[in-house]
């Protein structure tokens, strides 16, 4: 029996649909509400957000492991909060993120195992939280980091272990460096490439280290 719980506008509870039937939306939806699918892990039908939905919550559609198609966030979003999207270990589908996003939160992307396909994040995005794109294990495709972008988060895009794009460089010192533009992700340690060059010197180089900084810091 459905019985989604839709209290002024924000979608509180959705009930999952049996096997191989498609998810039916409830009028008047604005807002998707903290976990409201979350662990739906057999799910796998064809499934969008309406217009009009604005922000999705925490952890609103974690745990979506069998999930796998066509899927995207709609033209009026805003924010995508925590963990909103976590763990769709099987999506390797076309998916894009509209330019009204201009803030996504931790995990949110996290350990999307397989998924390889044309990706970019919006303009709007000036913060990168804690290990929003964590785990992203087979991606491979074009990808930059907006130019507005000022932070980015420990771990963010860390177990990007196929990336291997012109505008990037990986090497080991005494863990992974990956270079994405001019940003360097190395362990814990993320910053633009002038920042790494400060860390070195102020003390925290090694040999191991500098042999690391001559492979990355190579212009493209």
């Amino acid at each position: 029996m459905k019985t989604d719980k839709v209290i002024d506008g924000v979608l509180i509870k959705a009930t999952q649909p049996k096997d191989g039937e498609p998810y039916v939306w409830p009028e008047g939806v604005t807002e998707i509400g903290e976990d409201a699918f979350f662990n739906w892990r057999s799910f796998d039908q064809t499934f969008s957000i309406p217009k009009g939905v604005t922000k999705i919550g925490e952890s609103a559609f974690s745990n979506w492991e069998s999930f796998d198609q066509p899927f995207s966030i709609p033209e009026g979003v805003t924010k995508i909060e925590d963990c909103a999207f976590s763990g769709w270990e099987s999506f390797n589908q076309t998916f894009s993120i509209p330019a009204s996003v201009t803030e996504i939160g931790k995990w949110t992307f996290y350990c999307w195992k397989s998924f390889n396909q044309p990706f970019s994040i919006p303009e709007g995005v000036t913060e990168i939280e804690g290990y929003t794109f964590y785990g992203w294990e087979s991606f491979n495709q074009p990808f930059s980091i907006p130019e507005g972008v000022t932070k980015i988060g420990e771990y963010a895009l860390y177990r990007w272990n196929s990336f291997n794009q012109p505008n990037s460089r990986r090497t080991k010192a005494t863990n992974e460096w990956l270079r994405i533009d001019n940003w360097v992700f190395a362990g814990c340690y993320i910053g633009k490439l002038e920042h790494l060059r400060k860390r070195l010197d102020s003390g925290k180089s090694t040999p191991k280290r500098e042999d690391a900084w001559k492979i990355i810091s190579k212009p493209f």
